[in-house]
């Protein structure tokens, strides 16, 4: 048994110096005996002094009482604190006691079957054993990190270890400690950490200043419970890897802020994307609803009032009035275009809601301007040759329809007139018509160019905002065509209106009477039909191009709303979480470097000399209790004696 615990205490002195330190020229080893509780019984401190001048004398600084020389007869002499060793060359080692608390004390208790009790009650009883032993750090210290004032514990780690037999125990459990069975024996050992938590303030240190050992017992017997701790943890050069915490904190910064960046553009874009569609379906919707409205729209050009209106005027006077000829050429004029509901509902729907898509100030113009250059660029001839070219088929299609022939002039006067007349007639009003048409070409040639580039700038750039470059471009040459018949369109009631006014003033009393009404109802009709096919033939073409642009809106939408879920996702659940580690890492580094600094000014328990550098290892012992009969308590107190002299001259 005495080999056993010798061996234990040997592993346990093994752990406690399994650091790096530096050679030092004194060191110190306090031994404490506890009381079963865990309060000081006594303090033995042993000193070693390591002559390495090999002088005659040696200084050193102690307030120990009843200093002996433990390995040889060198002597000493004594003023207050100040001691001089007659060393001759040699090295010192020298005993004495104090009356000091410990800088880490310790509170034992004891359970079982769950109920406490003192060690002496417990012997020989059977049940489920718990052994708590609870360390306190009470060398505490004040100190700044990070700009602010911390308290932190000198860093002591206690390593703890008693041994069970098995034969009596079983179930040996530890919790932060190992238990290893050797066939005969349970070596129990503990580690912890009193003052960790504390000075960390760490949930993963909580729990780290004890030792709670539990074990299931025929028989109870306590063996002893040794503790050893030093302030030497851990050296700065074993922190290397600490120095690039600095640089990978930066770099997690940078990569938190571009990963926000990046989440704050899915979002936008998702949302952009999402207007863009609902935009794209409403107007396909609405442009759907126009087209079935235009088509349905049987309403004659010219109300039967009007006409009769008309014709009672031109028979009542030959020559019209000025105010009655403005009046032909206004209902003319008015009917031979859309209506301005119809006019505002095609151009609000077509047009105006391709804006509703918000993006960027700075987007926008940047898409205006590049589709402004562009179609500037490579597209203004062909859009105003377009636009040209639809005026001359348009008017082409006004003469062809309003060219009178000598016979119809004839019909119209009911045969009053004869061939050479109805000749006249005919050549003067196809004239007048086909002039002021001429005459009106340059200027509606003007219009329909600059309408038709500055609605192809428009509806170029809205397309561009809403959808890819391509969906824009080709939206934008389907609209353009429809742009400049709207420009005709326009623009014909007042050719009409004209040519009404003209041809009115211009024929005889009966004449007039019979052909204003008819050439208004015919100029008017002809426009409108004319006018209103193409419409919708251009209307449908942009309904099929907008549906497969809404299609397309729809996929790229549920596109970006998975991506800016995911990138959210992975922000949320993995960068951020780099990034408070990261932190979190620092401010850990920060703390250890304060903790190793207060580890290596711990050098001594007793009294430090200015000239001389120490360290201090601490070995706590609770001696072991059990049944025993009178020789057998006789044997025990001899073998203890023995063993306590065997152990400090194992730590000397």
């Amino acid at each position: 048994m005495k080999n056993k615990i010798l061996t234990l205490i040997t592993i346990l002195f093994l752990l406690s110096m399994n650091i790096n330190v530096n050679a030092l020229m004194k060191d110190e080893t306090v031994y404490t005996k506890l009381n079963y509780d865990g309060s000081i019984k006594s303090v033995i401190v042993n000193e070693y002094l390591k002559n390495t001048s090999k002088s005659d004398t040696m200084e050193d600084l102690s307030n120990l009482k009843d200093i002996i020389n433990v390995n040889s007869n060198h002597t000493f002499t004594q003023n207050d604190f100040n001691l001089t060793w007659k060393s001759l060359g040699n090295d010192i080692f020298y005993q004495g006691k104090i009356n000091k608390n410990l800088p880490v004390s310790v509170n034992i208790s004891y359970e079982i079957n769950g109920v406490n009790y003192k060690p002496s009650s417990m012997i020989g009883k059977s049940g489920k054993v718990k052994l708590t032993l609870k360390y306190q750090n009470k060398d505490k210290h004040v100190v700044h990190i990070n700009g602010k004032k911390e308290t932190l514990y000198t860093p002591f780690v206690v390593t703890t270890g008693l041994i069970l037999d098995s034969k009596n125990n079983s179930n040996v459990e530890v919790i932060n400690g190992k238990v290893i069975n050797n066939g005969s024996n349970y070596i129990v050992a503990g580690i912890s950490a009193p003052g960790m938590y504390e000075s960390f303030d760490m949930e993963e240190l909580k729990g780290l200043d004890e030792i709670i050992i539990t074990y299931d017992t025929k028989k109870f017997e306590l063996s002893s419970i040794y503790s050893a701790f030093t302030p030497k943890i851990i050296e700065n050069s074993d922190l290397e890897a600490f120095d690039k915490l600095g640089s990978i904190s930066s770099d997690v910064q940078k990569l938190t802020s571009s990963m926000n960046k990046i989440e704050d553009g899915s979002k936008i874009l998702s949302n952009g994307i999402n207007e863009a569609y609902n935009g794209s379906n409403t107007i396909k919707t609405k442009v759907s609803d126009s087209i079935v409205s235009l088509k349905q729209d049987h309403k004659e050009v010219l109300d039967e009032k009007t006409l009769e209106m008309i014709k009672m005027s031109a028979m009542s006077e030959a020559n019209l009035s000025e105010e009655e000829l403005n009046a032909i050429a206004y209902q003319a004029s008015q009917k031979a275009t859309l209506t301005d509901e119809e006019l505002n509902q095609i151009s609000s729907l077509a047009l105006s809601s391709v804006g509703t898509i918000t993006l960027s100030g700075q987007q926008k113009n940047d898409i205006i301007a590049n589709v402004n250059n562009m179609i500037e660029k490579d597209y203004a001839e062909e859009i105003k040759s377009g636009a040209r070219s639809e005026v001359d088929t348009l008017l082409s299609s006004i003469v062809s329809k309003l060219s009178f022939t000598p016979q119809q002039m004839i019909a119209l006067s009911e045969n009053k007139i004869d061939d050479s007349v109805a000749s006249i007639l005919a050549n003067n009003l196809n004239n007048v018509l086909l002039s002021n048409l001429t005459s009106s070409k340059e200027e509606i040639y003007v219009l329909a160019e600059n309408s038709a580039m500055e609605s192809a700038k428009k509806i170029a750039s809205a397309s561009a905002i809403n959808a890819a470059t391509i969906s824009a471009n080709q939206t934008a040459s389907v609209l353009a065509p429809e742009v400049s018949k709207k420009v005709a369109t326009t623009l014909t009631p007042k050719v009409a209106g004209k040519v009404s006014k003209e041809v009115a003033s211009t024929l005889s009393p009966e004449v007039a009477g019979k052909v204003a009404p008819a050439l208004a109802a015919s100029v008017a009709s002809s426009v409108k039909n004319e006018a209103t096919n193409q419409i919708i033939s251009s209307m449908t073409i942009l309904n099929s191009g907008l549906e497969e642009l809404t299609s397309g809106l729809s996929k790229l939408n549920d596109g970006s709303k998975e991506l800016a879920s995911g990138i959210s996702t992975f922000n949320r659940e993995g960068i951020s979480k780099i990034s408070s580690l990261s932190n979190k890492a620092e401010d850990v580094t920060n703390r250890v470097n304060a903790l190793i600094k207060l580890g290596e000014e711990y050098q001594t328990f007793t009294m430090k000399s200015d000239s001389t550098d120490g360290s201090t290892k601490f070995v706590m012992v609770t001696e072991s209790l059990k049944e025993k009969s009178k020789v057998k308590k006789i044997t025990e107190s001899k073998e203890k004696t023995n063993l306590w002299t065997r152990i400090k001259k194992l730590f000397n």
